[in-house]
């Protein structure tokens, strides 16, 4: 298995000490990791007696096993029983440690589940044991656990609830399971110190707001056999710097990079055939498209994503240079930009749907009418963009 830097997420190379993409020196950092996993690993479990456990947590029936429905303690650090009353402790219920002043936790093989907000609120929590029989995490289950620096979360686990990992401000490296097809919405919204992510070989789908706001993310590496990235996934993650989209991705949906700032390419696979108008809005660094020689639906022409099948320019950026075989301009091609300089829409462009120049400002439009053309919305320009017609 590849080693990552903990970073930048780039592939190192063996024994090597410092990374050759960032720069940064790694081997104290990835030996403190390595550290602190085996020690989580190899902790020993006290054995508790009947009596003790009923006075430190509160148990429900949860089929064959037990549930712990509440922890009363006090212990920073807790050890979740394997066994209560001779049977299995499967599951830890909603709401359990909610808000709770716990450090670390260490839970045993035997727990299949973490349900919804089992741990929100814990915002002293810096370790966690996730068992690698665990299947399944509830929503929310860790949300707002800000002193969190890392997870493992082992390859049994197949469901991820919404929010589960939402407002985690400390995380900075996160192992996803390798049988995660959905990352959920709000998944890991706020994560602000995530600094890149890896997608999992199974993934299908990356759903809305998965990512939002995770401000320090640089590098995202897709997996072939994504097919949807939902509404706003990535918005707000002002230092990712490409997309690099996957072959097998089929839509791309309304604002999925909102707001990436410092976006300055993005490359569309073979399989998209849907791609929203505004999934690039205010990605103003944004100088670059490419699109797969094999895509049957979209290419690329004058530094835009142009649709085959009328030839309508879907998306533009501030370098788009509008070629004459366009003959409309789709809903949001340009849309939150803001930029000096000027556009112009060449009288080939018969076209323009509703909404097409959308809330940008600073920069101009130049028409080559003398004034709107009927078949032209009304609304196709929406917001201060200053709109200059040339007269014959």
């Amino acid at each position: 298995m590849s080693i990552l830097c903990p970073v930048c997420g780039a592939t190192l190379a063996k024994k090597v000490d410092r990374c050759a993409s960032c720069g940064t020196d790694v081997k104290e950092i990835l030996v403190k990791l390595k550290k602190e996993k085996e020690n989580l690993a190899n902790v020993d479990f006290p054995k508790y007696s009947t009596a003790e456990l009923d006075e430190l947590f509160e148990f429900v029936e949860n089929g064959s096993g037990y549930g712990i429905v509440e922890y009363m303690g006090n212990d920073e650090k807790v050890f979740v029983p394997s066994r209560y009353k001779g049977r299995a402790v499967n599951a830890i219920k909603a709401n359990a440690f909610e808000g709770s002043d716990v450090t670390e936790v260490y839970m045993p093989v035997s727990v299949r589940i973490i349900e919804h907000d089992a741990f929100a609120a814990c915002y002293k929590l810096k370790s966690v044991l996730l068992p690698n029989k665990l299947q399944e995490i509830g929503a929310a289950a860790f949300m707002d656990c800000n002193s969190i620096a890392w997870l493992d979360i082992p390859d049994s686990v197949k469901e991820i609830g919404e929010r589960a990992f939402s407002g985690c401000v400390s995380l900075y490296r996160i192992k996803m399971s390798e049988n995660v097809e959905i990352i959920p919405s709000y998944c890991f919204e706020n994560c602000s110190s995530l600094p890149y992510y890896v997608f999992g070989e199974k993934v299908k789908d990356v759903s809305s707001y998965a990512f939002l706001n995770c401000h320090k993310i640089k590098k995202i590496k897709f997996n072939e056999g994504l097919a949807h990235i939902g509404d706003f996934a990535f918005s707000g993650c002002y230092a990712l710097e490409r997309a690099i989209l996957p072959e097998s991705l089929v839509e791309l949906a309304d604002g999925a990079f909102y707001d990436c700032s410092s976006l300055s390419a993005a490359y569309v696979g073979e399989k998209t055939v849907a791609l929203s108008g505004d999934c690039f809005y205010a990605c103003n660094s944004l100088v670059k498209f490419k699109v797969s020689e094999k895509n049957a639906r979209f290419y690329v022409d004058g530094n835009a994503i142009i649709n085959r099948l009328g030839e309508v320019l879907t998306v533009g950026c501030k370098a788009t240079v509008i070629p004459p075989q366009v003959v409309s301009i789709a809903r949001a091609a340009f849309s939150g930009y803001s930029f000096e300089g000027s556009i112009e829409i060449p009288s080939t462009v018969r076209y323009m749907e509703g909404e097409a120049v959308f809330n940008n400002a600073n920069f101009t439009i130049v028409a080559d009418y003398p004034v709107k053309p009927e078949q032209w919305n009304d609304k196709w320009v929406v917001g201060d963009t200053t709109v200059v017609w040339k007269t014959k």
